[in-house]
């Protein structure tokens, strides 16, 4: 299965090579496979009079597309091709048929521009593996198609976007729809390449599967149901585990309530919440279902004193989540550092926790942790520039996940990605509605309430679904949309995902199987 998967442009040639050369299967017949799934798709969207213009570069993209021609032909639809490709096997094909592509660039240009709002363009000029920008008559070409009025059908990855990379310059296709051959390539879902790929569908062209590692995947509703943890008729509270979540400061009230809230309405069996005494009267209030921890602590913060009774809370916990809230104080920092070389069970730590984090506990904790950080938390986790982590947020995570073992990294942003021991799951749903002060406070405690009954990468899993999933359910506008609107979706996020089918995309390696 490769629905999920997420190929570098390399690993991507190394399963064509496979095909061709261990399983016998010619070229020729995998660009037929490729030209007819993607006309299948093409046809979902045509209107009876729709014209369609292919263009077709010099590699094996602008084959699948001369192919797709022929098809389309036979079908019966105004189809037509620019291509300068003269001696290939599907030129002589087209030959011996009596069809014959358009040469002139002048002509194409002048076509493209014709073209109405049912019309389509077929961009088969570059594949995954384009190694340079697109500049000359190819950058032209591609300037004309975003111009025109029609709609854009890409093959396996807009021109202009290595497979691996992204977009190798401003000059790309920006399509409508991309099909996807075989399987989605890394490079079309990093943060640059999102406004390019229009709604993506792969395709199953019938390449083999040369059996090396693949360790990058698109995190889908599959995903997320079997993360989800099962709620049997025959359970009770201690089933699903029990939580402390520890954060707060007097100038930072909402933060707990929010992330203790999507705790809660996360499944957690009991709840128990660690708040500096100015927030309990409220939270007492807002939150009847937890607990409060009694601290013995400065009235404003959590401080120095209240870290032993915290941590003796602790030992009866499933998971733990701290950060929210918190302030970076001293005594703060003590506490992240108690939590992180005191304690044994599932830590989550987010927000404020993030920034106090020293990575050399990391290494020394005896425990798994989540850790949830935003851009700037991890850049200041790791010291990557902001702008090097936008490019590729991805090879970032999984470098992360490698150095740190065990380690659970939810790393947010326009893509979101979910990176354990070097296996990295990709969301990229990017919604505005979710770019608000609180929104990472929710997703710590979705995940926090998980994670009492469940492993820490499924947890993560399910909860970076559910969350972004809450938000693209709702039906107030973006602008409108708050962090607590969130908690009030988690029900029907949690019922469809019960009631959806699928099977286990994980990989079942011993170490992340669901």
């Amino acid at each position: 299965m490769t629905e999920n998967l997420l190929e570098t442009a390399s690993q991507a040639r190394e399963r064509d090579r496979y095909t061709i050369e261990t399983e016998h299967i010619p070229s020729l017949v995998l660009m037929e496979n490729a030209a007819r799934s993607l006309c299948r798709l093409l046809q979902t969207r045509l209107l009876p009079d729709s014209r369609v213009l292919i263009l077709c570069g010099p590699g094996n993209n602008g084959q699948d597309g001369l192919a797709m021609l022929r098809i389309l032909r036979e079908q019966g639809v105004d189809a037509c091709a620019f291509s300068q490709s003269d001696s290939s096997q599907q030129q002589q094909i087209l030959s011996a048929r009596g069809i014959e592509p358009v040469t002139n660039p002048e002509q194409a240009l002048r076509q493209m521009s014709a073209l109405s709002r049912d019309d389509w363009i077929v961009d088969a000029m570059f594949g995954s593996g384009l190694s340079r920008p697109l500049t000359g008559l190819w950058e032209q070409l591609a300037q004309a198609a975003d111009s025109s009025r029609a709609r854009i059908l890409s093959v396996d990855v807009p021109s202009g976007i290595h497979g691996t990379l992204g977009p190798l310059s401003a000059a790309v296709i920006h399509a409508d729809l991309t099909g996807a051959l075989q399987t989605q390539k890394v490079g079309t879902i990093l943060p640059a390449s999102l406004p390019c790929t229009g709604e993506t569908r792969i395709l199953d062209i019938g390449l083999g599967n040369p059996g090396t590692d693949r360790d990058t995947f698109l995190l889908t509703e599959t995903v997320a149901r079997h993360a989800l943890p099962e709620r049997s008729a025959l359970s009770y509270k201690g089933t699903f585990g029990k939580a402390l979540m520890i954060g707060g400061c007097k100038t930072m009230h909402g933060a707990m309530e929010m992330s203790a809230k999507a705790c809660f309405h996360s499944g957690i069996g009991l709840l128990t919440v660690a708040v500096p005494p100015v927030l309990q009267p409220p939270l007492r209030c807002v939150l009847p279902e937890a607990m409060l921890l009694d601290l013995h602590s400065d009235p404003d913060f959590l401080s120095e004193e209240a870290i032993p009774e915290i941590l003796k809370a602790t030992a009866e916990m499933s998971v733990v989540s701290a950060g929210n809230g918190l302030s970076r104080t001293p005594s703060s920092r003590e506490l992240v550092r108690s939590l992180m070389l005191n304690t044994e069970c599932t830590l989550v730590l987010d927000a404020d926790a993030l920034s106090l984090l020293d990575l050399t506990w990391l290494k020394a904790r005896q425990g798994q942790t989540i850790l949830t950080p935003h851009p700037g938390e991890f850049s200041r986790m790791t010291g990557i520039s902001p702008q090097e982590l936008q490019k590729d947020p991805v090879t970032a995570a999984r470098a992360f996940s490698r150095q740190y073992p065990g380690t659970v990294l939810v790393l947010k942003g326009d893509i979101t990605c979910v990176s354990c021991d070097g296996q990295t799951w990709v969301l990229a749903r990017p919604d505005s509605a979710l770019a608000k002060g609180g929104s990472g406070d929710v997703l710590c405690g979705i995940i926090t309430g998980l994670a009492g009954s469940q492993n820490p990468l499924q947890a993560a899993l399910c909860g970076v679904w559910a969350h972004n999933q809450a938000a693209a359910i709702s039906e107030k506008d973006p602008a409108a949309f708050s962090p607590q609107d969130l908690t009030g979706s988690l029900s029907t996020v949690w019922t469809k995902l019960r009631n959806s089918p699928g099977n286990s995309p994980l990989p079942n390696d011993g170490k992340h199987t669901v």
